[in-house]
């Protein structure tokens, strides 16, 4: 099968993160992704999936066979996985609109680059980047803590004759015996690299969706300096064309706004379904049991929840600025004919940008709070 080739060039660090986690086709093959992409996600489903799988089932045998643990982290590890298959599926589903989406980030003939796009490019670079290594880091901490509890865990199987599998960075139900030390080696192996697997998807794809909205909000201060200039020449023709072309740029905006809300509203409506019942049962975690390893844990969910609504926000002030760059400009100054299609840019100004969440409303800073706030809510009906 041959693959077409695309010209997407804006996120390449995020993109190249996301294909690591198995999530992503081949760089240069987002347009039409040959079969490898489609088997990358299979890989992804059934390393992680067998994982999910060990998890829920400790989960229900405990309960089933009232086993005397605490199940904190259990519930809390099981609700944060299926949050994030619900987003990562969610996410793998919208991609072809992702695609095109950045298919016209990437497209500059039109209206040029936007001025410090290159800065902007590095800083929205080493943000993927930390969202990447931060996973890694927690894993590997949340690892280690576990490795350095089993003693404790073997002696609490002796005392009340259980069968933990003791060491993992997670209670897994495991159908052989791993006593032995090459099996157990292999077992600690598939763990550690699924967990690195798992729990990166949900903090890059909300590192995506700011940097992308990054992107649009550069295209509206370049848009806001143009409308400035185009009233100070005083030849009606030129003003004309200039303002003109300023038109031109905001529908173009308006257009990229419309496919970002696209690309994301389902996956941040996943999101935000998820987002407070995790925190919840982390925050029960970290009262209970482990408040190193919870703390971590839902730093993380924070930073997914936080990222995208601190998006939304800036999004939607920076559409708010188009109407206050002509207010500010010299359009009292420029020919009477002109006016009209002044009026009819501000007409079209008074449309908000957005991210939308579904019934949650868009992201911004209140949503964010509010999700808080719900989580705080859980968490009492949990404790009570």
């Amino acid at each position: 099968m041959t693959t077409k080739k695309n010209n997407i060039s804006v996120g390449y660090i995020t993109r190249r993160n996301l294909r690591w986690v198995l999530i992503w086709p081949n760089i240069g093959e987002e347009v039409n992704p040959g079969i490898s992409y489609y088997i990358r996600i299979g890989i992804f489903c059934f390393t992680t999936g067998i994982l999910y799988s060990s998890v829920l089932m400790h989960l229900i045998l405990s309960l089933r066979n009232q086993w005397e643990i605490s199940l904190s982290e259990d519930i809390a590890i099981v609700i944060s996985l299926s949050g994030i298959y619900y987003i990562t599926f969610t996410f793998i589903y919208k991609r072809p609109c992702l695609v095109k989406l950045l298919e016209d980030l990437s497209d500059f003939e039109n209206f040029g680059k936007p001025p410090n796009i290159e800065k902007e490019e590095r800083w929205l670079s080493m943000l993927s980047n930390a969202a990447f290594m931060y996973s890694v880091f927690a894993t590997a901490v949340y690892t280690v803590v576990k490795y350095l509890r089993k003693p404790e865990c073997e002696r609490i199987n002796k005392e009340k004759n259980l069968n933990e599998n003791c060491g993992f960075i997670i209670s897994l139900w495991i159908p052989f015996n791993i006593q032995h030390p090459i099996t157990y080696q292999i077992v600690f192996l598939y763990v550690l690299l699924a967990s690195q697997l798992f729990v990166k998807p949900a903090l890059l794809i909300s590192s995506c969706a700011f940097e992308f909205t990054r992107h649009i909000i550069l295209r509206i201060k370049h848009l806001n300096a143009l409308i400035q200039s185009c009233f100070e020449v005083e030849n009606y023709n030129n003003c004309k064309a200039k303002l003109r072309y300023c038109v031109q740029y905001h529908a173009d905006i308006l257009n990229l706004a419309e496919k970002l809300d696209a690309s994301f509203s389902n996956t941040m409506f996943a999101h935000l379904t998820m987002t407070s019942i995790i925190c919840a049962s982390l925050e029960k975690q970290f009262i209970e049991d482990d408040r190193l390893c919870a703390g971590l844990h839902m730093l993380a969910w924070i930073a997914n929840l936080f990222l995208p609504c601190v998006a939304g926000q800036l999004l939607f002030n920076a559409s708010e600025s188009i109407s206050h760059a002509v207010w500010v400009s010299k359009w009292y100054q420029t020919d009477v004919r002109l006016r009209k299609d002044i009026q009819f840019l501000l007409l079209r100004s008074q449309k908000n940008l957005y991210i939308s969440a579904g019934p949650f409303g868009i992201l911004s800073y209140p949503l964010f709070v509010s999700v808080l706030k719900m989580s705080y809510s859980v968490l009492c009906l949990l404790t009570s």
